[in-house]
């Protein structure tokens, strides 16, 4: 590796990495690309729906944010609640989109919880697949056993962290006018997908260090 073609940005973040050896990403360039490369097949998992129960709600909306940056998302459109076409059409593209990632963040939405099982659930409904092989990490359970909030909420954690969130509140106004299909409504929603995604992001880099990734699957 000639460091001569490396920015300053870039040396300085190789410095302060360490790997499984202890060494530097400048010592070790293979623990170091590596490291980068899994973390590109990771992503951030937000989803907004109708109704608590898979059975009588639909999909509002996902946002998949990957580590690197890039972001999949949809949101319902007027035209699919109002002829009841519903999640239909979301769900395939969320299936789809899903594939792209080795490992899912989520938060309170692990097996047993919410995201995963409605998105599961919803999947069957309409005959498509999420793929089984993908791990799950649910922070929830981090923040539970690792630390000691009066309350384990994603806010309450953000806000111990000084990290935003929670900037576009949902309400019941909100939700009722994007049941009816309400555009503005439904894209107020993806706003607020968005931002729980980028909190959750940057809570897992707060506290990633102090616990171990399983091969949990979804």
């Amino acid at each position: 590796m000639n460091i001569g073609n490396l920015t300053k940005e870039e040396i300085i973040k190789r410095h302060n990495f360490r790997c499984i050896h202890s060494h530097t990403g400048l010592e070790h360039q293979n623990c170091y690309d590596e490291h980068f490369q899994i973390k590109k097949k990771r992503a951030f998992l937000d989803i907004e729906t109708s109704n608590l129960h898979a059975d009588f709600g639909y999909l509002f909306s996902y946002v998949l944010l990957g580590e690197d940056g890039k972001r999949y998302e949809r949101i319902l459109t007027s035209d699919e609640i109002r002829k009841h076409i519903f999640d239909k059409n979301l769900i395939m593209q969320f299936c789809k989109d899903i594939s792209n990632y080795e490992r899912i963040f989520v938060y309170w939405g692990k097996s047993g919880r919410h995201d995963l099982p409605f998105l599961l659930t919803r999947a069957l409904v309409w005959g498509e697949e999420i793929p089984n092989t993908i791990y799950v990490t649910d922070i929830y359970d981090v923040i539970k056993m690792k630390l000691r909030l009066h309350r384990n909420r994603l806010e309450n954690a953000c806000q111990l962290f000084n990290i935003p969130a929670k900037e576009h509140r949902l309400d019941p106004n909100t939700w009722q006018k994007a049941m009816s299909g309400d555009a503005r409504s439904l894209n107020y929603i993806l706003l607020h997908n968005r931002e729980d995604c980028e909190s959750l992001k940057n809570l897992w880099h707060k506290i990633e260090r102090y616990t171990k990734l399983t091969k949990t699957s979804i």
